[in-house]
């Protein structure tokens, strides 16, 4: 029996460091150009706008710079397990049969201090939490679900090897993608994996 913290993300706006930052200089630069160009007399609201402004830029050079060494906020939070079996998947308190499943699908290229790309002018924290996983399953009535999981490690789900191959066996998962489930990527390792399961279907 092999165990997944389930991420459940959060609805609606997540307040992130990015975010704050934007709110705060975005609207002071632009209320602090307009008085400039329709030249007002300078007041103490271009001193609170300039105060505003630098506060916001040094705000982001701190935070982004302890961002390099932080973890990413969970945005959301852990709750239930997701539990592989070998002819089922248990999913927080639901069980999903393999007879009734049509497809598996697992993407799993996130995993706990791995480290994010940010994009182009985040200041986020950098290290992930490795809740970025999903598994899909497609039912044989059509009915799709979607799922987030955590991983400590890069590799965990090989752990779940010996259910992950009988989801193949059984049709459920294609065998390119179970390799790269399994981040099985040298060809000779793939040639080998491929000979030892064909002696088990």
């Amino acid at each position: 029996m092999i165990t997944f913290n389930i991420f459940k993300k959060k609805k609606g706006i997540y307040w992130t460091r990015t975010l704050i930052f934007y709110t705060i200089l975005v609207p002071s630069l632009a209320v602090f150009l307009v008085r400039k160009e329709m030249d007002f007399d300078t007041n103490i609201i271009d001193d609170i706008l300039i105060c505003l402004i630098v506060g916001s830029l040094i705000y982001a050079f701190i935070v982004g710079s302890v961002g390099l060494v932080r973890y990413e906020p969970i945005k959301g939070r852990l709750e239930g397990f997701m539990v592989l079996n070998l002819n089922t998947i248990h999913i927080d308190y639901k069980v999903y049969h393999l007879n009734d499943i049509k497809k598996i699908e697992i993407f799993n290229g996130d995993y706990k201090g791995s480290l994010n790309v940010r994009s182009s002018g985040s200041i986020e924290p950098i290290i992930s939490q490795g809740v970025e996983n999903e598994i899909i399953i497609t039912m044989n009535s059509g009915e799709v679900e979607k799922h987030f999981f955590q991983l400590q490690n890069e590799n965990d789900l090989s752990k779940a090897e010996k259910e992950l191959i009988n989801y193949h066996l059984k049709g459920k998962i294609h065998f390119l993608h179970l390799i790269d489930i399994l981040n099985i990527t040298d060809y000779n390792k793939i040639q080998q994996f491929k000979k030892e399961i064909s002696y088990m279907s």
